[in-house]
């Protein structure tokens, strides 16, 4: 997993105290970390949780989601998994 993205509102505010979690580097709106993957935080009319993985073939993980029975849609540079009823939304790039 490269991205954890969390969509809200009001990101500053959340911006604002994730800045005091000890060994985060603070970019603008993303935070890393020493380990594991960044967090990203977006302005959005509507709360979501997203996550961006990074697949070694994006044509491979359309191939195997479809298989599974998941609907994906190609965006610029891979595929996303949108779930509006759990509020989800996965990216997968190359």
């Amino acid at each position: 997993m490269k991205e954890v993205i969390i969509g809200t509102e009001e990101p500053n505010k959340y911006i604002n105290e994730l800045s005091k979690v000890p060994g985060a580097k603070v970019g603008g709106n993303i935070f890393t970390f020493s380990e594991g993957p960044s967090l990203k935080l977006i302005k959005s009319d509507v709360t979501f949780v997203g996550l961006l993985i990074k697949v070694r073939s994006v044509d491979n993980t359309k191939k195997h989601l479809s298989t599974l029975g998941f609907v994906t849609h190609e965006i610029d540079k891979g595929l996303i998994l949108d779930d509006e009823i759990f509020g989800t939304q996965i990216k997968f790039i190359d």
